[in-house]
């Protein structure tokens, strides 16, 4: 294992190299939207933090929160008006818009390393 020099690397070494295949990614992927939308959801702090702006931050969530939604919906919808059960793209939400992990499943299945 390369050695990690900084968050960037640490990320993606943990994306890449879990003992238990894609499910390291959607444990990844589902603890930075759960965390985005819990800043979103939260209420205005009582005492500012020296070192992170509150706005800011909330601006990083909600940010984070768009990039996710924007990627994991990309398939969701197609220009016929069918849904997400009649959909045989592949998609990666279920119809509550959390990460299927049945999609996941599947892929790690198909793995072959």
């Amino acid at each position: 294992m390369a050695k990690i020099k900084d968050n960037e690397s640490l990320v993606k070494d943990l994306m890449t190299f879990s003992p238990y295949g894609v499910m390291g990614q959607v444990f990844i992927t589902e603890a930075i939207r759960k965390y985005a939308d819990l800043i979103i959801a939260s209420e205005p702090w009582k005492e500012q933090n020296p070192f992170i702006n509150e706005q800011t931050w909330r601006g990083i969530a909600e940010d984070v929160k768009k990039r996710c939604d924007e990627f994991y919906n990309r398939n969701r919808a197609t220009d016929d008006g069918v849904s997400y059960e009649e959909n045989q793209k592949g998609e990666l939400l279920n119809t509550e818009g959390e990460v299927s992990l049945d999609t996941f499943r599947r892929i790690d299945l198909d793995r072959k390393d």
